[in-house]
């Protein structure tokens, strides 16, 4: 049966290429010294750029031209065929950022200069709490809330065992919960607040409220510990008890 819409209407859309994965413009002069010591004592630079990255001439050409230096940012498989040709890791050519220390990364995104920025501070301030409840064999779930673009809270659900939490009662999760509170004088500061489950209230009983301060909260983080440490044990035993019972 002949189609009914006009030949034109059949007509697809190429697909646009995906554009390669280039590294940071910053690691081009790393990445093209690493290239001039693969090169060193070899008769032919461009052909061997070219055996190497699987480029054409042309672009060999520039990237081994030692009077006027490639500037570009480099494809990333290029960049990983020379680190492994020279047997350095990419870490070191790629210059990744040193993670936020805890003390630091736990002061939240009060002071960030863009959205951006904030969410990854509030993302920071997680991790840090997370770091300090793994020393002390507590895990759980992480949310980071965000209204408009901007972080507005970070809570950290904690359980020495989260499977046991669906008993719910004094089994459910201890909670973290920090948010930034606008003062009076316009200025913004980084609060907390930590919960225990209790069967009385949905909330949560309240056994700390206050500053953010990273001392506080590794305080608070070795209370939770201290807590829960014999729940998975303790419900073992009322387990057994009630088998027996």
């Amino acid at each position: 049966m002949p189609s009914i819409f006009p030949a034109e209407d059949k007509i697809t859309k190429p697909r646009r290429r995906r554009r390669p994965l280039r590294a940071p413009a910053c690691a081009t002069k790393r990445v093209l010294r690493l290239l001039e010591s693969y090169l060193s004592g070899r008769s032919n630079r461009k052909l061997a750029t070219k055996a190497l990255l699987g480029c054409s001439l042309r672009t060999a050409a520039r990237l081994t031209n030692q009077r006027a230096s490639y500037a570009s940012p480099i494809r990333m498989e290029w960049v990983a065929r020379i680190c492994a040709a020279v047997g350095k890791p990419l870490d070191d050519v790629l210059g990744f950022q040193e993670p936020t220390p805890a003390h630091k990364a736990i002061v939240g995104w009060v002071g960030a200069s863009s959205w951006h920025e904030a969410m990854q501070a509030a993302f920071d301030c997680a991790t840090a709490i997370n770091l300090l409840a793994m020393s002390h064999s507590l895990s759980g779930d992480t949310l980071v809330s965000h209204r408009d673009g901007m972080p507005v809270k970070v809570r950290v659900s904690l359980s020495p065992d989260p499977s046991l939490t669906t008993y719910g009662g004094k089994y459910e999760y201890h909670h973290v919960i920090v948010t930034a509170e606008r003062m009076r004088d316009g200025s913004s500061q980084m609060w907390f607040r930590v919960t225990a489950p209790t069967s009385t209230s949905p909330t949560g009983e309240v056994i700390h409220e206050g500053r953010l301060c990273y001392t506080d909260l590794r305080a608070l983080i070795i209370e939770i510990y201290e807590r829960t440490k014999n729940i998975p044990r303790s419900l073992v035993t009322e387990s057994a008890r009630r088998a027996k019972g």
